[in-house]
């Protein structure tokens, strides 16, 4: 299966045993289209990090990380 998203990422597109499907599609309020690793992708905005347990950008807490 082939996945990837339209340029303005408002479109799911696919191909499954030959056969092309799109559907609606929005990055989460958290993320912005923009293009990750060369694809169009959903990208987590600044104070926030994508968590691949849950498919979501979560809220970094800036005052805990002792990096910054």
């Amino acid at each position: 299966n082939q996945h990837w998203l339209s340029v303005d990422c408002s479109q799911a597109n696919y191909c499954q045993n030959g056969i092309y499907f799109k559907n609606p599609y929005a990055c989460q309020p958290d993320a912005s289209c923009g293009i990750a690793n060369g694809e169009v992708a959903c990208i987590c905005n600044p104070g926030f990090q994508y968590n691949t347990e849950t498919n979501a950008c979560d809220d970094i807490d800036e005052c805990l990380d002792l990096n910054s």
